[in-house]
């Protein structure tokens, strides 16, 4: 059933080729028609309010109410809809997105200067600026970030606008992983939101939020072109999501110094898409290039900040500001801090960092079985020497106002020795608790989970499966992490399991990965990876699948060649549902030839490594034969599997024996030195300085 496997010298992967997410920078205007056409009832209301606005932004400029030196601030708030991934991104990325946003608004941006110079003269600041709020709707402190642990991150809609705070008060953002129409970032204009204000905000990508952390500056003005939607402006070309289209030549924006254009999707800085230079490098276009806002896209976004449609005239209000806290003293209102990471070795040091609002001046944190066991900077680094799941709390003070938080269960600390196999470990999933003995399930990275079912097996009772079937099961992403695995033991060790899944039609962007790792989850490496319904075992089903026998399960066998020598492996089991059907595993196994002096050639306590750790140009093997040895091969190895260098000998005499082998060249680390003593071998490991 499997399509396409590509086998590489250190792993299989398969990863997805098909169905992959194109990513479009915006998607306000499908989302906008979308709304409409799944509202056709709001249809009238909408209009008339987008025909309101119109009106009012005449009147705005006709009539000279647009007064110059009159700032517009706007209180923004990120709801951070994230999995613990890299989609739960720092306060200090977001605080780089406002500031980026206000050089934009405010024309501070340093590439001003590159504006092309027909265009200098009409580009100009918006005074319109937005800030973080230090008071939520409730009155309570707040830094203007709102972390939420949901799937709705993986999906990116309007059901993902998860604790909206009240819209005439703040402009709320959702930051995710994913956004289902495959856009970059989408709002909806004023108008749109009239009969349904739970709509109102913006959605955009993590890695579209300002210039730093998981984005990069070149897909840093994101939020300023929604920004711009959401204050009334379209694209140059018109409300179309679709440049680069003739007939957008016969579509405008409404505003008199932007000139006509199809739109682009490249700085093409002498474009003439519609017979004029256009303004490649304005903020509502696609170029990538953007530097600026015209002088009438400026009054049209003031005039939306003047009119009630939507609440927009009470977002700048003075009594807003204050009861959102902007432009109050900052005091410190709560102590906060975050990990680096939470999944370590025993041994590993781990950084905490404070995240305490605003501004502390000292710090007293304790760490509960952590070296140190308190510490009084800012962001500590501790070590935990014994494994088990951990706590710290922290005490921010800044002048008389201290804040106390405690976190518990915040770090997990594995064990460094691992499982010894004898021949192989298999897994069967026979006991329905298995997730509560020695696996961890919910790495921080998975929000459901799999279950022991008794519908189907390969062996046994039961298998695990992941309920792929149900509608609220969407991008989900399950997993386990095995015990630790002492590989060093094996030859050649081989990873073998079972699976079944199919898909409900024929199409699936659904995603199975076994990972590995030698560092107690830091890194993951992945050994198998497959994909999208070429995955599949069965004939697709409508309904909630269930293998009906042995031939619509699949058995992999995966070489693991480069972890052959690792005493502390793990894996971790992976599921990436996303609207497919239901997924099952079992007898998960690890196999290999046991490694080891099966004579009594060598007395294996007499096997020594000197100098261990070494730092000198050689080292000396050294052992007793019992007897007179025909073959000795020496040989050793990167922690990876790569052969480094080769020492053999033809044949031993029975009494002491000892060579010296070369560690010219080799960089600090772990590395292993394999024994074959008349085809038997044996391991060592060597570290080097």
């Amino acid at each position: 059933m499997i399509k396409y496997l590509f086998t590489a010298a250190l792993a299989i992967l398969v990863f997805k080729s098909t169905n992959a997410q194109t990513i479009s920078p915006c998607s306000t205007d499908e989302m906008n028609e979308k709304y409409i056409l799944e509202h056709p009832e709001e249809a009238a209301a909408i209009e008339k309010a987008k025909q309101d606005l119109l009106s009012h932004a005449a009147n705005f400029e006709q009539n000279g109410k647009d007064k110059a030196g009159t700032v517009y601030t706007i209180p923004i708030v990120f709801h951070v809809l994230h999995q613990d991934g890299a989609e739960n991104i720092s306060d200090e990325q977001i605080y780089d997105c406002v500031r980026g946003i206000n050089e934009d608004f405010r024309k501070l941006n340093k590439d001003t200067s590159a504006i092309v110079q027909a265009f200098k003269g009409i580009a100009a600041d918006m005074e319109i600026q937005v800030a973080l709020p230090t008071l939520d709707p409730n009155g309570n402190c707040t830094n203007g970030v709102d972390r939420i642990f949901t799937n709705e991150t993986n999906r990116g809609t309007n059901a993902s606008k998860l604790n909206q705070w009240p819209r005439d008060k703040y402009l709320n953002i959702w930051v995710v992983r994913i956004i289902s129409s495959g856009a970059a970032g989408y709002a909806y204009y004023p108008a749109s939101t009239v009969g349904n204000p739970a709509i109102d905000g913006i959605v955009v990508l993590n890695n579209y939020v300002g210039s730093i952390g998981t984005s990069v500056p070149g897909r840093s003005r994101t939020l300023t072109h929604e920004i711009g939607h959401y204050l009334n402006l379209p694209h140059l070309w018109g409300s179309t999501n679709d440049p680069a289209v003739q007939s957008n030549c016969r579509s405008d924006d409404g505003i008199a110094d932007t000139p006509n254009t199809i739109g682009w999707e490249s700085c093409n800085l002498g474009g003439t898409s519609c017979g004029s230079l256009d303004n490649v490098q304005n903020y509502m276009e696609y170029s990538y290039c953007s530097r600026m806002f015209t002088a009438g896209q400026g009054t049209r976004m003031r005039a939306t900040m003047t009119s009630s449609t939507a609440g927009r005239n009470n977002l700048w209000s003075a009594s807003n500001l204050i009861a959102t806290g902007i432009g109050l003293p900052e005091q410190l209102c709560a102590a906060d801090f975050n990990v680096n990471l939470k999944l370590v070795c025993e041994g590993d040091t781990v950084i905490f960092s404070d995240r305490s609002y605003h501004t502390p001046t000292s710090w007293d944190w304790s760490f509960t079985g952590g070296l140190p066991a308190t510490s009084m900077d800012k962001n500590p680094q501790v070590s935990y020497a014994q494994p088990g799941i951990y706590s710290a709390t922290l005490i921010s003070q800044k002048g008389t106002i201290s804040k106390t938080v405690s976190k518990t269960n915040i770090l997990r600390v594995l064990s460094t020795k691992a499982d010894t196999i004898s021949e192989s470990f298999t897994e069967s999933f026979e006991d329905i608790n298995f997730l509560n003995d020695k696996y961890i399930f919910n790495d921080g990275f998975s929000n459901g989970k799999f279950e022991v079912t008794s519908n189907s097996s390969i062996s046994g009772s039961n298998s695990i499966y992941f309920n792929n079937r149900s509608d609220n099961v969407s991008n989900q992403v399950v997993s386990f992490i095995t015990p630790s695995f002492d590989l060093s033991v094996l030859s050649n060790p081989k990873m073998i399991f079972y699976y079944a899944y199919t898909t409900i039609d024929g199409s699936s962007n659904d995603e199975f990965t076994i990972y590995s790792s030698t560092d107690c989850g830091k890194i993951w490496t992945p050994r198998i990876g497959l994909a999208g319904n070429l995955m599949s075992t069965a004939i697709a089903t409508t309904g909630s699948f269930v293998p009906a026998n042995s031939s619509e399960w699949l058995k992999f066998t995966i070489p693991l060649p480069s972890i052959n020598f690792s005493d502390n492996v793990r894996f971790k089991i992976e599921f990436k549902g996303s609207e497919g059907n239901n997924f099952y595993l079992d007898d998960f196994n690890i196999t290999g030839t046991k490694v080891g002096l099966e004579s009594n050639s060598v007395a294996a306590e007499s096997i020594s490594i000197y100098p261990n750790p070494a730092s000198t140009s050689e080292v000396t093997i050294s052992f007793i034969a019992n007897q007179n040895i025909k073959k000795v091969a020496l040989e050793v190895y990167s922690i990876n599997g790569v052969k480094i260098a080769d020492y053999s000998r033809s044949s031993i005499a029975t009494g002491s024996f000892q060579t010296q082998i070369s560690t010219e060249g080799l960089t600090s680390g772990m590395y292993l030195i394999r024994m074959n003593i008349d085809n038997k071998w044996i391991n060592r490991k060597l570290m080097i300085k």
